[in-house]
């Protein structure tokens, strides 16, 4: 909670909705990579209590995902610096140190076209 309304509104309601709608179940492989899940219906919730006091502009709704995108990236770089540079003498577990897999797995299952296409068709609903 320390990051919200330091930048744009639209960044802390993405950041909400992976903090909230946003999941992965256990690892699947090895490499750290994860199945990645968006529970849709409490994705709609967030967004419709949001957008029942603050209408999203046609802008902001187009760049939602984007921004979704950007908040995930920046745990996946926090994660790596935390655990692989600053950290990096101390002993730390091999999985704290892959866990910025599992982000970088959530983008990429983000801008996956069927979610991208159902996150988009979500909005363009919940938004009118």
């Amino acid at each position: 909670m320390e990051d919200v309304c330091v930048g744009p509104l639209l960044f802390d309601l993405a950041c909400f909705a992976i903090g909230c709608c946003f999941s992965s179940t256990k690892k699947v492989t090895l490499y750290g990579k994860y199945k990645q899940v968006v529970d849709f219906t409490l994705l709609s919730v967030l967004l419709e209590g949001d957008h029942s006091t603050r209408r999203l502009s046609t802008t902001k709704i187009a760049h939602f995902l984007a921004y979704m995108c950007l908040t995930l990236l920046c745990n996946c770089c926090w994660r790596f610096v935390k655990f692989n540079i600053t950290e990096k003498e101390k002993d730390i577990p091999d999985e704290s140190r892959k866990s910025y897999f599992e982000v970088q797995n959530g983008i990429e299952y983000l801008r996956g076209t069927v979610i991208e296409t159902k996150v988009q068709k979500l909005l363009e609903v919940v938004c009118r």
